[in-house]
């Protein structure tokens, strides 16, 4: 059967935030400024005063999902490069508004900083990190607005194909499998920041209806409202299979975890205004407060735990450099490692192949917490600082699920180097979030059977493991040649 016109509806739900920007910024409330935070915010696009996806992003997205170019030039048009691009393809999509659901918009709304009930958006605050310490760049602190996860969007689209064209069961099948692809992998996420793990979302609840020709011939006689002849299209989509899966770690927390989020964090020591030194902290007044979904479980952006991998890829291939040849300065040992890795994670001119997924707690009951009150040191004397007692709401033994995605094959030596640092993250020596010197954030990952007791032996066995060493040591070898150059 052919379809003269077809309608779709279906129900984009984020699975992670989503920052889709607007290019408008927006002052911050006085309370965020009082915390040492940015005065403004990139705003997200709205539509009726609430977040939506615009149309043009979400058509993008669609058409990149689809291998077929018949298909693809069918429905969105031929590309420009072909000289053919004055015929238009036959979708036509709306701006995704977000559902009419008040109670998951307040649920998901839950624990977001700074959260803006009418637009269903919060805000929360990106920090720069030294890619050799691992530490904070000062006065690099950015603020930007996001639709937490969680929250739906309704897709509606029509099918109008040019006059005396119809669209077959198999070709609206092969859009619609294109349709559930979109969101579910980094390179068709949407909006910014999807080499952090922002901008995922899963595809559901579709529905196609269509008009035959005969159906159109009768209304056009009779009128009425079209939408209400369409009858139910039979669907059979399935989402193609990804190129390439993603590595999935279990990332465990034995010691507990202090991942911040700056919109949580209360006024430091001696800055409180209404708390008094004989009231007594609580988690809700605890200065240091952990990042938390909306039931309350513990996360770790997937922003900082890019940092961290970025970060300890760099110390690994400078150490590297630096014990082939001693002579050689530090400093250019660290900035060769780094100009080395731009291609696997990014730089000015090329963007990361790596994107890394929030981690997320597995609840295994009631949200984890504690109270912990420490003492804060004098940054002169080293000593302790009077009256200066501050708390930190901190999760407590827990295990957080994240996903790597790789962009395209990675070359023998990239694999290499993912594996020594893999290896210090099965056994323990990376930690993320704030107390790493109080043992918190320091964690164990497992990759499916493999962990801290068995990676020798699990890993030995493939030939590749040894392919990607041997070739790591051969380009450190010739990046040490460059730099003798260089410095000659």
């Amino acid at each position: 059967m052919s379809y003269r016109r077809v309608f779709i509806t279906a129900t984009v739900k984020l699975t992670t935030a989503l920052h889709l920007g607007s290019g408008e910024e927006e002052k911050m409330s006085v309370r965020s400024t009082d915390r040492g935070g940015p005065g403004r915010y990139a705003r997200c696009y709205r539509q009726d005063g609430r977040a939506a996806i615009p149309a043009s992003t979400f058509r993008g997205l669609w058409r990149k999902a689809i291998n077929d170019d018949s298909i693809c030039c069918k429905f969105f048009g031929p590309m420009a490069a072909t000289r053919e691009h004055l015929e238009a393809g036959s979708l036509r999509i709306q701006d995704l508004c977000i559902a009419s659901d008040e109670q998951s918009r307040r649920t998901a709304l839950a624990n977001a900083p700074f959260a803006d009930q009418a637009a269903v958006t919060g805000v929360t605050h990106g920090i720069g990190i030294n890619a050799i310490t691992g530490t904070v760049v000062e006065d690099l602190l950015w603020a930007y607005e996001y639709v937490p996860s969680g929250v739906c969007f309704k897709l509606n689209a029509d099918l109008i194909p040019p006059v005396g064209q119809s669209l077959g069961i198999e070709e609206i099948n092969a859009l619609l499998s294109a349709l559930l692809s979109v969101g579910s992998s980094p390179p068709l996420a949407l909006g910014q920041g999807r080499t952090h793990g922002l901008g995922l979302a899963q595809v559901s609840e579709i529905r196609a209806t269509g008009i035959t020709t005969q159906q159109l011939r009768e209304w056009a006689q009779t009128g009425g409202d079209l939408r209400s002849l369409a009858e139910g299209i039979p669907i059979s989509a399935r989402a193609p299979a990804a190129n390439l899966a993603p590595i999935s770690l279990l990332l465990q927390f034995p010691h507990g975890l202090l991942a911040g989020e700056p919109g949580l964090v209360k006024a430091k020591p001696g800055q409180q205004t209404n708390v008094t030194s004989a009231q007594a902290p609580t988690k809700e007044t605890a200065n240091q407060q952990f990042a938390r979904d909306a039931k309350g479980h513990p996360i770790v952006r997937g922003s900082a735990l890019k940092g961290l991998l970025r970060a300890h890829c760099v110390r690994i291939l400078a150490t590297a450099i630096a014990a082939a040849k001693p002579h050689l300065a530090p400093n250019s040992c660290r900035e060769e490692a780094k100009s080395a890795l731009g291609t696997l994670f990014g730089s000015k001119d090329s963007r990361s192949r790596i994107s890394v997924s929030d981690a997320r707690s597995i609840p295994t009951g009631s949200p984890p917490s504690t109270l912990r009150t420490f003492v804060a040191v004098d940054r002169f004397t080293g000593g302790v600082a009077k009256g200066r007692l501050y708390s930190a709401h901190a999760a407590t033994a827990c295990s957080l699920a994240m996903e790597i995605h790789i962009d395209g094959q990675l070359a023998d030596w990239e694999k290499g180097l993912l594996l020594h640092a893999g290896r210090d993250a099965l056994e323990g020596d990376m930690a993320v979030g704030w107390g790493k010197s109080k043992g918190l954030g320091h964690f164990y990952a497992s990759w499916g059977k493999i962990d801290a007791s068995n990676w020798r032996d699990q890993l030995q066995a493939h030939s590749w493991v040894n392919d990607g060493l041997r070739a790591f040591d051969r380009r450190v070898a010739e990046l040490v040649q460059t730099l003798i150059r260089t410095e000659a």
